[in-house]
């Protein structure tokens, strides 16, 4: 169990199902590399730790 916070977690593809390969208490946030999939990242991102 995980406490409330921002986690990262890194997956890993293996015959076509996900496996969870760790969960990250410091997580890295790349900008122009995770903000192009969601421009509105960083906004739901803090909007979610303050709530």
């Amino acid at each position: 169990m995980v406490g409330h916070g921002l986690y990262g977690v890194d997956l890993k593809e293996v015959n076509g199902d996900y496996v969870v390969v760790e969960v990250n208490d410091n997580p890295s946030i790349y900008a122009g590399q995770e903000d192009l999939r969601d421009w509105d990242l960083y906004r739901k991102i803090i909007a979610y730790l303050v709530d």
